[in-house]
């Protein structure tokens, strides 16, 4: 069940990212990313998606995020993320804050014959706040951001990574 899931969460993030004109007109970036999870100090691979999500008079941006954490022993776990963010500037900067739903999968190697659950779900809250460098006109932007989550293992998390712009920025 965990691994369907898994894929059903891939093929979400990709049919996002593959959107036609209309996402690439709003700015539509994806990029990789790696962080690091202060509570297990376990460290994660994945990829995200920026793009403008205009709400009343509002700039807002969705993110939806893939985190992968491919070194935990006996362990596969799974996270995606879907938010919300706020952008304003502050003595030069590009600030973000937000935030949103995040899933938890993960599938335990257990012994054969264990009567223990050999997979989870989790469903909880993600708050996030970052920064990106460089200007809005670059085709590619690294960022560093800060996530808590609340459920779902309710986890600090520190990530950075790079976009890189798809079409409009």
């Amino acid at each position: 069940m965990k691994q369907v899931l898994a894929r059903l969460a891939v093929v979400a993030l990709f049919a996002v990212i593959s959107m036609p004109t209309t996402a690439q007109a709003q700015g539509l970036k994806i990029g990789p990313h790696v962080g690091l999870n202060m509570d297990g100090s376990d460290l994660f691979l994945g990829v995200g998606t920026q793009f403008n999500l205009p709400i009343d008079a509002r700039q807002m941006w969705g993110n939806i995020e893939l985190d992968l954490y491919p070194f935990i022993k006996n362990v596969t776990s799974t996270r995606v993320s879907a938010n919300v963010l706020l952008p304003f500037r502050l003595a030069g900067l590009q600030l973000y804050g937000g935030g949103g739903l995040i899933a938890q999968f993960q599938s335990f190697d257990l012994p054969a014959g264990s009567p223990l659950d050999d997979s989870d779900t989790d469903i909880g809250l993600n708050l996030k706040a970052g920064f990106l460098l460089g200007s809005a006109g670059d085709g590619y932007r690294p960022f560093v951001e800060f996530d808590q989550t609340v459920g779902a293992g309710s986890d600090f998390s520190l990530r950075g990574g790079i976009f890189m712009a798809i079409g409009g920025r």
